[in-house]
């Protein structure tokens, strides 16, 4: 499924570039990134990214590998496309990013997400398949909405409440 997808919006993208290396993820504000700090992968909002900072890649050997971020810079570009993976991660232009976004906690959301994941799974045996209309789903917008309920606004990146507002 996807949380969010739209090919005919035109958003704000913030474009993370990596020099040696040279690779480029274009991701939304509110979108996680996994960047290395301590030795340790942490989710962190793409508007949060800063050059210096590392972020793992997918080598020629297929072996992922911190390298540092060299610049970043915003563009704007149509269409985003946002798919929920069974293990919430996704290698994107050989670059490892989250699935999710609004929330800085990939744990939190991969939980969140696990009823419908499990729909989707067996959805082809009992449904023949299920559609998904563009837009954010059904799904990704319920739990945004009992999010803000339970954890309070300050829990969500603001761009992301800004957009719901």
């Amino acid at each position: 499924m996807f949380a969010d997808r739209d090919a005919a919006k035109r958003r704000e993208f913030h474009i993370i570039e990596t020099r040696n290396p040279p690779m480029r993820i274009a991701l939304t504000a509110a979108h996680l990134l996994f960047v290395v700090k301590n030795s340790t992968l942490r989710e962190t909002f793409a508007s949060d990214v800063a050059p210096g900072q590392e972020v793992m890649i997918l080598d020629e050997g297929w072996h992922l590998r911190a390298v540092l971020v060299d610049q970043i810079y915003r563009e704007e570009r149509w269409g985003s496309f946002a798919p929920v993976t069974g293990h919430g991660t996704i290698v994107v232009d050989d670059i490892l990013a989250s699935c999710y976004a609004a929330v800085q906690n990939q744990n939190l959301a991969h939980l969140a997400f696990a009823p419908v994941r499990i729909v989707y799974k067996v959805a082809p045996f009992l449904f023949g398949g299920m559609t998904q209309n563009d837009g954010v789903h059904w799904y990704s917008d319920f739990l945004y909405g009992i999010g803000r309920r339970i954890l309070g606004p300050a829990v969500f990146h603001p761009l992301s409440i800004e957009n719901k507002s």
